[in-house]
């Protein structure tokens, strides 16, 4: 149990290291390494969901979101995210609870799924961000909540997140 734990650490670490580079035009050397180590981030990710604190395991779920969005990889993300939402998630920080709606959201949104729960994903996801002041997932939230709602037809609701994501980016940046 030592040694997974430790496994579990490194590769979880691996991941959340990843996270302020892959949301940038720099991204392309981190896709390469978490590719590279993937096969070990999906077994720290189950031990993980097994053995530690969902805080513990989510820790690596901005990055996570990011790179399964960057690989455009709608079922690893449903595979994760049903199982990181899943359980006690009472000690987990706002933001990275935020990160695992925004995977699900994301999800539905690329499957074309179940389209109603992926809204109710990437509205959870706003409130979240909202409540901890987390303008990235803010504005990946805002932004999947508009895909979404164009998918759905309802332009005048889609026209406002897009609105409101792109005022949140100017805001801050």
């Amino acid at each position: 149990d030592d040694v997974r734990a430790a496994h579990a650490d490194y590769h979880l670490d691996l991941a959340a290291q990843a996270c302020p580079e892959l949301g940038t035009p720099e991204f392309a050397p981190w896709v390469v390494t978490l590719n590279r180590s993937y096969g070990d981030v999906r077994q720290a990710l189950a031990w993980s969901l097994q053995h530690q604190p969902r805080a513990t395991t989510l820790r690596a779920m901005p990055a996570l979101r990011e790179f399964w969005y960057r690989r455009a990889d709608a079922r690893e993300a449903a595979r994760w995210t049903a199982a990181m939402l899943d359980g006690d998630l009472a000690a987990v920080p706002p933001h990275l609870l935020a990160e695992a709606h925004n995977a699900a959201a994301f999800t539905a949104n690329v499957a074309n799924e179940d389209l109603q729960g992926g809204l109710a994903h990437a509205d959870e996801a706003v409130r979240l961000s909202r409540e901890d002041r987390y303008v990235p997932g803010l504005v990946f939230a805002l932004w999947a909540r508009s895909n979404i709602l164009f998918a759905l037809g309802d332009m005048e609701a889609m026209q406002a997140a897009a609105c409101e994501a792109l005022a949140v980016c100017d805001e801050h940046h």
